[in-house]
């Protein structure tokens, strides 16, 4: 979902599918640092008050209130429908012919009917859900229009605005960069590096956005079913790269270590569990099953020096800096960031990089799923992160003239 004016992201030879068009709108005057801050003087969509030091603070009444969490509870359920491939809408056990039971009957027929049939077509049809969101979110709006609702989210998009600033910094003071032109932040780079932290989110102690509070526990789980495939990788290529020459032509031995692999770390995000045991065991069972191997082909198994060896390299994952952990991370990082540049995932799968063949099918699974957050998510929230980027990407200064014009 490229910003107008700005280069395509790898595979992103095409346009955008129609579902993805809203959050394009909503962001088309982000495409770079000059044509933007022209776009901001001229931007009808952003409506202001006057200036804050003048205008005395909004008065919520208790009704508004109550209809945002009415809101809030629909846009809940129909994010639920849009987002749950197996949601099931399940049928109360009301008397038969009873008032309650043809209400429920005109309600579901005139609407979650019409609305699960579309999600369960073949391609989705997502603009009915779309049309829901997008309702809710300019009807009422009473739940972020508070002071303060949106802190979460904009230190969330701020950190990845910083870290950009830092790599061009840094780009900036290489040799021959001095003739360069000035380079900018692209707000499509800085939104997507943002998602990409929520796939090393610690979810237990950092509270997540609050555009994304719909999605934390699909989020976790999906980060605990990455880290576990993260795991398997750097297994398989410490085994590939030590005794791989040995085992060569023996995909089925891949195979049963990988299962053995999913077996033992069954649980691993349990705070009980005892990651370097567990690492341990899986090192001692790999060098008995490649024994078992060279053996069948009348090989000499390996010495004791290669399989302590092996069963330390093993052991040795869980740690921050292991360098095998932070080559497959990185990999990972490098096919979900190219996932989000794609206009429709699902049609046309970014190739895995290396080192991740063991893990490709359940990796595009699990991406898959990511990028359907992510994109709903864009499409339902993008307004409110375009005016965030614009005021950490382009400043107050950018905003005020922006309201001026608006205002006239």
């Amino acid at each position: 979902m490229p910003f107008n004016g700005e280069k395509q992201c790898v595979g992103e030879d095409q346009p955008s599918d129609s579902d993805s068009s809203q959050f394009s709108e909503s962001m088309a005057s982000l495409s770079d640092y000059e044509c933007s801050r022209q776009s901001f003087t001229s931007d009808s969509s952003s409506k202001s008050s006057s200036p804050a030091s003048t205008s005395p603070p909004r008065v919520v009444t208790f009704d508004e209130v109550m209809a945002a969490a009415r809101n809030l509870s629909n846009m809940t359920l129909a994010h639920e429908i849009a987002i749950n491939e197996n949601f099931q809408l399940k049928q109360d056990a009301f008397p038969e012919n009873s008032l309650a039971s043809r209400v429920k009957h005109i309600v579901h027929q005139a609407f979650w009917d019409v609305l699960e049939s579309e999600l369960n077509a073949e391609p989705p049809e997502y603009e009915h859900a779309i049309k829901l969101f997008e309702e809710i979110r300019e009807d009422k709006s009473v739940a972020f229009s508070l002071s303060g609702a949106l802190d979460q989210t904009t230190e969330w998009i701020r950190e990845s605005v910083n870290e950009e600033l830092l790599s061009l910094s840094e780009t900036a003071l290489t040799p021959g960069a001095e003739n360069s032109s000035k380079p900018s932040l692209s707000p499509t780079l800085v939104l997507n590096n943002s998602y990409l932290k929520l796939l090393q989110w610690d979810y237990q102690k950092k509270e997540l956005p609050e555009t994304l509070m719909t999605d934390g526990a699909r989020l976790q789980e999906l980060t605990e079913k990455l880290n576990q495939l993260k795991i398997i990788a750097c297994l398989s290529l410490i085994t590939n790269n030590m005794v791989g020459a040995l085992t060569e032509g023996l995909p089925e031995l891949a195979n049963r270590l990988k299962r053995i692999s999913v077996v033992l770390l069954e649980g691993m995000n349990k705070e009980t569990f005892n990651l370097k045991e567990v690492l341990n065991s899986i090192g001692v069972q790999t060098c008995v099953e490649v024994n078992k191997a060279l053996v069948e082909r009348d090989l000499s198994i390996l010495n004791a020096e290669v399989q302590a060896n092996l069963i330390g390299q093993f052991s040795s994952i869980e740690k921050e800096d292991n360098p095998i952990w932070s080559l497959i991370d990185k990999r990972i990082q490098l096919y979900m960031k190219s996932l989000l540049c794609l206009p429709s995932p699902q049609k046309c799968m970014p190739p895995v990089p290396g080192g991740l063949a063991i893990i490709q099918q359940e990796l595009e699974v699990l991406g898959s799923q990511y990028a359907n957050i992510v994109n709903l998510n864009k499409q339902v929230y993008g307004p409110f992160y375009a005016n965030i980027l614009r005021k950490l990407l382009f400043g107050e200064e950018a905003m005020g003239k922006a309201d001026a014009s608006s205002s006239n």
